[in-house]
Parts: structure tokens; sequence; C-alpha cells
């Protein structure tokens, strides 16, 4: 395994190496990560001793072949500023941040850069992370990276002009089905008295049971709704409400955070050397 780096342990980067190191695709003596909050390597070196930690950007990006920059969108390109004197041209640098266009990186780095949205479900091995990689990055490195992500669950490459719709889907999903489920839960909880615990157990159990048919069966959306909603049934009633009201909402949903997708890209542009 050729050496990953991170810079930054946020949640996704902690997401990463977790699931890097759980799934066994890469071992403690594989990683280098660097981030100037000392408790924070502190707690990488208790929970996984072998991982070189550091404070300096530079030495981390000296070492690796893998460079994932896991700083927020507008730290990332003075981040790359920064290490681009001490990158070998064989160096691989990958952004996590879906705001920093690639074309904005290479005005720093002129070598190989991919971008990848990881999902935070990823911290179970399931969800879908996206990326999509510049035109030095060769059909091996495609397929190092894709094995990488293929161990933490499943990879879309698509274009980087996809990214924004796609990433509300992906990464953004988790938070938004959650805030679903949490109304769902609200909504049933005016009607009866049984407890909040078990009433969550009952959503979530039947949501993850419906998402697995969903995937294993390879069912359509309508086919599921067909076998459950009865013609003049309660279910019927149910899926009547949403259909009349989830598409505007879920127009809302997209256009609001394309908004703010736009917003954030725009005080990158505004930041870029």
């Amino acid at each position: 395994m050729r050496k990953l780096g991170f810079i930054g342990y946020g949640h996704m980067a902690q997401m990463l190496i977790d699931g890097f190191l759980s799934s066994s695709i890469a071992k403690p003596s594989d990683i280098a990560v660097s981030t100037r909050t000392s408790r924070k390597l502190d707690a990488i070196s208790r929970k996984w001793p072998g991982v070189e930690v550091s404070t300096d950007n530079k030495e981390t990006a000296r070492k690796a072949r893998i460079l994932f920059l896991c700083v927020k969108p507008l730290t990332v390109l003075p981040v790359l500023s920064e290490i681009a004197p001490v990158l070998s041209p064989k160096t691989h640098v990958i952004s996590i941040s879906s705001s920093v266009p690639i074309k904005s990186l290479e005005q720093i780095f002129h070598g190989k850069i991919s971008k990848i949205i990881p999902s935070i479900t990823s911290a179970v091995f399931e969800g879908t992370s996206l990326s999509c990689h510049n035109a030095k990055v060769t059909s091996q490195d495609r397929k190092n990276i894709k094995i990488l992500l293929q161990a933490i669950g499943e990879v879309a490459e698509i274009p980087e002009d996809d990214f924004k719709a796609a990433m509300i889907l992906t990464s953004c999903g988790p938070g938004l089905f959650a805030a679903m489920l949490d109304n769902f839960v609200a909504a049933a909880l005016r009607y009866k008295k049984i407890p909040r615990r078990l009433i969550r157990q009952m959503a979530v159990s039947t949501f993850f049971g419906t998402a697995k048919l969903l995937k294993e069966s390879d069912m359509d959306f309508s086919e599921l709704v067909d076998l459950v909603a009865t013609k003049g049934g309660v279910t019927q009633e149910g899926v009547d409400v949403l259909n009349s009201q989830l598409p505007s909402t879920f127009e809302k949903v997209f256009k609001k955070s394309l908004r703010k997708i736009k917003s954030i890209e725009a005080k990158v542009k505004l930041g870029n050397p």
C-alpha cells in the first residue's frame, strides 16, 4: 500500500481512516495525518497506534503518494498553496470538498488531482462515494482510488458538473433522511403514547428493511408502493398525501441546497490565488 496522507482530521477524515483501517485495505503504518489540534493527534495515536501524526502539513505531504485534503472548503486552496512546493509530481492529490472545482486546484498543483465526496454512511460500509478526476489521473490511479473507496461502500464515478445534485442524494442524503424520520416519529407520538425509543426503533428498522429490500431486489420505487398500497387502503391514503406534498418540498430542498453550494463556491473563487 502506498502511503496515504490526510491533512485535516474532521469527521470525514476520521471516517475514511477508520474505514480503511477497519476494512484492512490499509494498515496503520500506511497512513500519515497532520492536524493543528494536538488533542486530535492524541486521539488518533490512542485509537490507531502506528499511524504517523504531525502538526506539520508539509511533512505529511512529503510522505504521501495519495494525499487527501480533508479541510474546510475555504481552507483547501490556502493549504494546497502551502504544501505545493514539497509535493512530488507523482503525488495524487484528492480533495473531499464539493465546493472547490478541480480547475482551481490545478492552478496551484499541476499533477494528478481527484475529487471525492464520501458519505457518512461509509462508517458502516454502506452508501456511495462520488469521484471524478483530472486528465493527469491514469486508469491505474482511478483503479487504486476505486479499490480504496469500495472498501467502505459503493463508488460512482461521474462528471464533476453532476456532483452538486448527486451529493444531495449521497452526502446530504443521510441528514435529510434522518430529518424525515424524526418528523415521521414525531407525528406518530402525537397519536399514541408508545415510548419514543420504541417508535424510533420501529421507524429505523422499517426504513432499513425498505432500503435493503429495494437494493437486493432491484425493485423500482413504484413497484414497492404498489405491493404495499392497495387501492382504497390505509397505505394509499398516506401515499396520496406524500405525492401531493413532497414534490414541491423536495424541489425546495434541491433549490436551496444548490444555492448554498454556489454561494460557497463564490467565496472560494474570491479567495483563489
